[in-house]
């Protein structure tokens, strides 16, 4: 008996030991982080894309249900947005040895199946609402990541602020819940040398013989970028009814829109019945790497909206 544990007690302590033995090389488990990445650049690069993909999301579910032509074409300008963003993020991610998620959260694929249960007004409120709040949700983190300490993250998130701001105000007007304060602000152009040509002088038509008019046009071009030419004009004169608006690259005429679409900010601030709004899908021959000059006149008085010309470098199409 004694011999018997004797051995036991042998075998027990080889076992500790081995427990206690230089294990062998493994190779290294796959990490969300490096480790000379911070916490907060971390954070930042995953919310970053969880943000991404649920407006991504969201601009696809407005793009084919909502039935305002408004929240459609804003849908399908945040799903394109949002696409190109998300591959930039990945990019920065995969540099920085980092793997991001790659679906939407669980509580947010319920929301998504809550608006897909809803139609009509009810749906476009519930959807502008989400993406106002995503938006939101956005812009907090990616100015976070704009004091980030590591220069490459910094530089993303500060480029890719002023186009998400923009979207966000834009959001709440087509919602008709921005201030008056802001209905009025104008877009500043990129510096950079103007066209030579002033618009007027190659408009058709000689605006000295346009009808006389009490009061000027008013309006504003408040966003170009590689999906969305969006802006507003308002006949004083004629208040409840619709101008036609002529979108140009430099000089020459790419579309005519007709600004009619309501906003509720433009009805509070006292723009007739606030149906004068207008928004055009960026035309895909844009997309070449150059610099545009994206300009809107209104076409009876040839007068350029403010905001306009905008200086505009659209990312060359992906192959």
């Amino acid at each position: 008996m004694i011999k018997r544990i004797t051995a036991l007690g042998i075998v027990a302590l080889a076992s500790t030991a081995s427990a206690w033995a230089a294990p062998t090389a493994q190779p290294p488990p796959l990490s969300l982080f490096t480790s000379d990445m911070s916490g907060s650049d971390l954070e930042f690069l995953n919310t970053a894309a969880e943000e991404g993909l649920r407006q991504a999301a969201l601009g696809d579910l407005a793009s084919k249900r909502a039935d305002a032509g408004p929240i459609k074409t804003f849908g399908e300008a945040l799903s394109k947005d949002h696409a190109a963003e998300g591959a930039d993020l990945k990019r920065l991610a995969a540099e920085k040895q980092v793997s991001l998620p790659a679906t939407v959260s669980p509580r947010q694929k319920q929301i998504d199946r809550k608006l897909a249960m809803l139609t009509g007004e009810k749906f476009n409120k519930a959807c502008m609402d989400q993406v106002i709040e995503v938006q939101q949700r956005q812009i907090d983190a990616y100015e976070e990541g704009a004091r980030s300490e590591d220069a490459d993250i910094r530089t993303f998130a500060e480029k890719s602020l002023p186009p998400l701001k923009e979207h966000l105000l834009l959001a709440k007007k087509i919602a008709g819940i921005a201030s008056a304060g802001k209905l009025f602000k104008t877009a500043v152009p990129v510096p950079g040398a103007q066209p030579t040509q002033p618009l007027a002088a190659v408009a058709e038509g000689d605006s000295a013989s346009s009808p006389a008019a009490a009061l000027p046009p008013e309006g504003s071009l408040e966003m170009a970028d590689a999906n969305l030419i969006a802006g507003w004009a308002y006949d004083p004169n004629h208040p409840n009814e619709p101008l036609s608006v002529e979108i140009y690259d430099g000089t020459t005429v790419l579309a005519t829109v007709v600004a009619k679409e309501f906003r509720g900010d433009l009805k509070s601030g006292g723009k007739g019945d606030g149906k004068h709004f207008f928004m055009l899908p960026t035309p895909a021959s844009f997309k070449d790497g150059k610099a545009h000059w994206i300009r809107a006149a209104v076409v009876t008085t040839h007068f350029e909206l403010p905001g306009s010309p905008r200086s505009v470098v659209f990312p060359g199409a992906t192959p």
